[in-house]
């Protein structure tokens, strides 16, 4: 709940920080663990994986990537984001990947026009 108003604001924006990374004091990423991990135990028991592809079950990593956000935006700390090197993807991969993204970033800031009518 004491995060409500930052949870609205990282949904409503059109991005956020991914991969689940972040360079912090240790008493820091403990606070963070504690307050993902507690959100995470309790949603667990409500989500039924077996209609999921393997890439859907990664739900948690999903959420936790926008919680991670939210958690920073909450407690108004300073970020300095920097490039992601991605070693394992080919050219091309990289390319699909930049793709999606754009298109996502299209579709979301056209639900956003319409107020969330579009596909």
């Amino acid at each position: 709940p004491d995060a409500l108003a930052a949870f609205d604001s990282v949904m409503n924006q059109g991005g956020l920080c991914q991969y689940n990374m972040m360079v912090c004091r240790k008493d820091r990423y403990d606070a963070y663990c504690r307050w993902l991990f507690q959100i995470l135990e309790e949603l667990e028991p409500s989500v039924d994986l077996a209609d999921y592809n393997d890439y859907q079950k990664r739900i948690y990593g999903f959420l936790a990537e926008r919680l991670l956000n939210v958690w920073v935006r909450a407690r108004d700390l300073r970020v300095k984001t920097l490039p992601v090197l991605q070693t394992e993807m080919t050219a091309a991969e990289k390319r699909r990947l930049q793709l999606r993204r754009l298109r996502n970033r299209a579709e979301f800031g056209l639900k956003k026009l319409t107020g969330g009518n579009a596909t």
